[in-house]
């Protein structure tokens, strides 16, 4: 049984197993992702809980923020991502 660990990363051709490598080169990485997903899970269940909050798009914002930097994004990368750039 083989397993398709693609995964959309930074790197052409890249995939979820050489990100990992990259990034768990040391536990203080591991510690920071762990701190991500779970900071973006928790923010994902107050959205799930009232989707009409005036929170949500504040929520949102953090979700990106995390994402954003979890990815290492440049100011231009996230321009592109949020439709703003070119």
């Amino acid at each position: 049984m083989s397993s398709d660990l693609t995964l959309i990363t930074n790197e052409q051709n890249g995939n979820l197993l050489n990100r990992f490598q990259v990034l768990f080169k040391d536990t203080e990485f591991f510690d920071v992702l762990v701190g991500y997903f779970f900071t973006s899970i928790e923010r994902l269940n107050k959205i799930l809980a009232d989707p009409d909050s005036p929170d949500v798009p504040h929520l949102e914002k953090e979700i990106d923020q995390l994402v954003y930097k979890l990815y290492d994004l440049t100011p231009e990368e996230i321009a592109i991502v949020e439709g703003k750039g070119k």
